[in-house]
């Protein structure tokens, strides 16, 4: 019986140890529409998955707002209401994340530029699609996020690293024949919504 108990608090502490090396990290173009419904539902989505540690960044015109509370997310959201619409500016937006980045605990394995993460990294950009059509901001953000931190390479992402670039949509023609550009030229997996 002693067994069976110190192999069940063996398997659980593996569980909840493994369960903590996972970290989500959000970026949220400002200038997207304020009531896009589809956006919220997918961003709340993957803050209820309770396996991550979170960081939701959005983009304000050089006073970004950010949190890695859970629970606070949804009041940051909430937030976009009153921000700036215009585009991001991308050399603040990755130098600040770049900063958070070094500073924070749950960035260490990436600020000490570890060969062989021991974590699991999954990154979403959430773009407004004519934003990025004018600025390419899409994969420029993305990519000199990942490349400075040593997150991919030419070859490709690290093995414990994904990312994902979500498009806000406004012509679902127009957009999939861009994305289908996006895809040709790069890596990240890309969804329009």
């Amino acid at each position: 019986m002693k067994k069976k108990i110190c192999l069940f608090i063996f398997l659980l502490f593996s569980l909840s140890s493994y369960a903590q090396d996972k970290n989500l990290i959000i970026y949220v173009d400002a200038s997207i529409k304020v009531s896009e419904f589809s956006m919220r539902n997918k961003i709340a989505s993957a803050l209820q998955d309770s396996e991550y540690k979170v960081l939701l960044f959005i983009s304000n015109n050089k006073q970004p707002l950010y949190t890695k509370n859970v629970y606070e997310s949804s009041s940051i959201l909430d937030k976009l209401s009153k921000v700036s619409n215009s585009a991001p500016h991308n050399y603040f937006d990755i130098d600040t994340l770049n900063r958070l980045f070094s500073l924070d605990s749950m960035f260490s394995e990436v600020s000490l530029r570890a060969d062989h993460l021991k974590e699991k990294y999954v990154f979403y950009f959430f773009f407004n699609a004519e934003q990025s059509k004018l600025l390419k901001q899409d994969i420029y953000l993305a990519r000199a996020l990942l490349l400075s931190n040593r997150l991919m390479d030419k070859k490709g992402f690290n093995a414990n690293v994904q990312a994902k670039i979500f498009l806000q949509s406004m012509d679902q023609k127009k957009d999939s024949m861009y994305v289908n550009t996006l895809l040709e030229e790069d890596l990240f997996d890309v969804e329009l919504y």
